[in-house]
């Protein structure tokens, strides 16, 4: 499995009952359970372990309205994914420290983590304003769209 199936297949697992979790999880191979078990843990930490969030990160391309929990200043990759375009998330991500290896980028849908990892790969490092006002922006954004104001 790759890193981002890893920590896609954990916020499905994280929101299983926990019986169900267990038995998928002791039919895993050692290696594979640990990975998964550490990202269950990260998911778990960040409140994303809802039902929910779970049906929007297998199809990114549904309707479903299941609302993100989510911390003060973190990103709603799924909203805004749905509202700028690939060069454009490149630079949110990149503002928040965020690249290839992150929940963030994960929950991507697919036909955007190709153009949004070349996006990343071909930026320069921000300025600490710049990085800031798009962390700023981005964030401002998202609670339009969720209709937060």
């Amino acid at each position: 499995m790759t890193a981002a199936a890893i920590r896609r297949a954990a916020i499905v697992v994280a929101a299983m009952q926990p019986d169900v979790r267990a038995e998928l999880l002791l039919g895993l191979e050692p290696s594979t359970r640990g990975l998964l078990l550490d990202c269950i843990a990260e998911v778990e930490s960040r409140r994303w372990n809802d039902r929910g969030f779970a049906l929007r990160a297998l199809d990114v391309s549904s309707n479903i309205d299941a609302p993100v929990p989510l911390s003060d200043g973190e990103l709603d990759i799924l909203l805004l994914a749905d509202h700028l375009d690939a060069i454009e998330l490149a630079r949110v991500l990149q503002s928040h420290g965020a690249g290839d290896g992150d929940f963030a980028f994960a929950m991507l849908p697919a036909q955007l983590q190709r153009p949004v990892l070349a996006a990343l790969e071909n930026s320069v490092p921000m300025p600490p304003a710049l990085s800031a006002a798009t962390r700023a922006a981005a964030l401002t954004l998202q609670v339009e769209l969720r209709g937060e104001n």
